[in-house]
């Protein structure tokens, strides 16, 4: 059974969610923007963010540390911006809905949140059912008074051939490579015990 958790473990840091402790399945979240008074005589907002390439990522997880998470979809968007005087880790980021629809699942945020994928990546989870995503999306950085920059705009576009249900018949390429060392592991065990 060990095996099999770290496995997991392994897969669910890959699609970008982190388990914070051993009693429960957690997923990587955004942290909301605090503000910081030391900042308040700031008042140049950041620069435009440049936003990178948007990542979709699906799948049937398993659950860690005995807590199932369910199904698992999420975008990654890869954000950074230049400010004045807030170092870039601590610049929160708005997103607002300009055109397409929402897939179902996905809220985005209320107000600038700190990116909570690592790497400077704000992760945003939706129903993994959904089939087809087409979406865009408007960026702005905050500073630490709350100061926004220019708008990106980002598009995310994704169709899942025939279907949710076809897409998860076909696991990925590490999904494939986890699943198929763990069967091979629970077998190895299995033949020591009947030895």
């Amino acid at each position: 059974m060990r095996p099999a958790l770290i496995l997991m473990a392994v897969s669910l840091t890959t699609l970008g969610a982190l388990p914070r402790s051993a009693a429960a399945c957690s997923l990587a979240w955004n942290e909301d923007l605090t503000l910081d008074p030391a900042y308040a005589d700031d008042t140049t907002p950041p620069g435009e963010v440049v936003v990178g390439d948007v990542t979709v990522h699906r799948s049937d997880d398993l659950g860690c540390a005995g807590t199932s998470c369910g199904d698992i979809a999420s975008l990654s968007v890869p954000v950074a911006a230049d400010d004045d005087r807030a170092p870039a880790d601590r610049l929160g980021f708005e997103l607002r809905l300009v055109g397409g629809a929402l897939p179902r699942g996905l809220t985005l945020p209320a107000g600038p949140v700190l990116p909570g994928g690592g790497a400077g990546n704000l992760i945003l989870f939706f129903d993994p059912d959904v089939d087809e995503l087409d979406v865009v999306l408007e960026v702005r950085a905050v500073d630490l008074n709350g100061n926004r920059g220019a708008p990106a705009i980002v598009r995310v576009v994704e169709r899942v051939p025939g279907g949710c249900a076809a897409s998860r018949g076909a696991a990925g390429a590490l999904g494939l490579v986890l699943v198929g060392l763990a069967a091979a592991l629970a077998t190895r065990r299995r033949r020591r015990r009947e030895g």
